[in-house]
């Protein structure tokens, strides 16, 4: 019994000291954690997807409430999340620049020809590994739906062995299906651009006829168009310089392939009657949408115009405006 009463005693009394030097410890080295970072950590998206560059959400309010990354980091969350956050850091609201996914190719059935039919897994990378895919244009997309699946907010639509639609009124620019692409044919813009080349196939025109109905062929009929110097060939292909384009689609109508792609325009030019009839703008209109008599009013015809803009900062009076299409039109008639 003695011998048992003192086990018990030694194993107590060494419990009782573990326990002490654990509650000593843990005072000695505790780490105080910052309760802004669980309050950021709450506003955010929630869904771990890199946009911010860091690898989760908890490592982005770590950052955050450490100053090491700013209130509008979240771009997935948009500005709810950021005017939550900045309220948290106590830091001033600045909206991040906003970003959508555009995918490059409208290479779809009937228009892209295959190397051979695909029979496997249904995602683009698998694809990609046998022969570098089915289509036949080796910068193609294979039509697979890997971005769709991988898209965390439903912002992509498809439709089997139909090349994906991204819906920009849900698309986050998180850039998760940037890095799922074999063929790379995605990349974020700002929200505001509006003119895209829609392929990314550098071979010589002749081989790209070859294989697609709608790839750049590279004849530099854009780059000979476009009167801002926007656009130029390089490497075989059309390339847009957004800081330069002016959104006016003189490209979009002038390419033979239909390959540039424009969000089409809800206003139209219109001229006040603060117009002397100097036919400046006449001259310069690209598509003659503009007529009229010297020293006399001059008229849109709305329904040639194209809102490229060029006639508005053209006209000496400033007698020239962009309005929504229907007012104009009433306006005309």
């Amino acid at each position: 019994m003695i011998t048992i009463f003192l086990s018990i005693t030694v194993v107590g009394g060494l419990g009782l000291l573990a326990g002490g030097l654990l509650a000593f410890a843990s005072k000695k080295f505790a780490v105080e954690v910052d309760p802004r970072v669980a309050q950021v950590q709450a506003a955010l998206s929630g869904v771990n997807c890199g946009a911010c560059g860091h690898p989760s959400c908890a490592a982005a309010a770590q950052a955050i409430a450490e100053g090491k990354a700013p209130v509008n980091a979240c771009v997935a969350g948009g500005e709810t999340t950021m005017r939550m956050v900045a309220k948290v850091m106590g830091a001033e609201a600045s909206a991040a620049v906003q970003r959508i996914a555009k995918i490059q190719c409208r290479g779809d059935i009937g228009i892209a020809k295959l190397q051979y039919e695909y029979h496997g897994i249904d995602d683009c990378r698998a694809a990609y590994i046998l022969f570098n895919g089915g289509k036949a244009c080796a910068y193609g997309c294979l039509a697979l739906g890997t971005c769709a699946k991988a898209c965390p907010f439903g912002a992509i639509e498809y439709t089997f062995h139909r090349v994906p639609h991204v819906r920009y009124d849900k698309c986050t620019g998180c850039g998760v299906c940037v890095d799922v692409c074999p063929r790379s044919l995605i990349d974020l813009y700002e929200a505001t651009d509006e003119v895209f080349v829609m392929c990314k196939s550098h071979d010589k025109g002749a081989q790209v006829k070859k294989v697609c109905d709608v790839g750049c062929v590279a004849c530099g009929i854009c780059e000979r168009t476009c009167p801002f110097e926007a656009i130029t060939v390089q490497d075989g292909l059309a390339v847009i310089d957004h800081t330069k384009c002016t959104k006016c689609g003189l490209c979009v109508i002038a390419c033979p392939y239909n390959c540039i792609w424009g969000k089409p325009k809800e206003t139209r030019a219109f001229i006040t009657d603060k117009c002397n009839g100097c036919t400046i703008c006449e001259k310069v209109c690209p598509v003659n949408a503009i007529t009229g008599e010297a020293k006399h009013l001059h008229v849109v015809d709305p329904d040639r115009c194209i809102a490229c803009g060029i006639c508005v900062g053209k006209c000496p009076r400033e007698a020239i405006e962009m309005r929504e299409r229907k007012a104009s039109l009433a306006e005309a008639a």
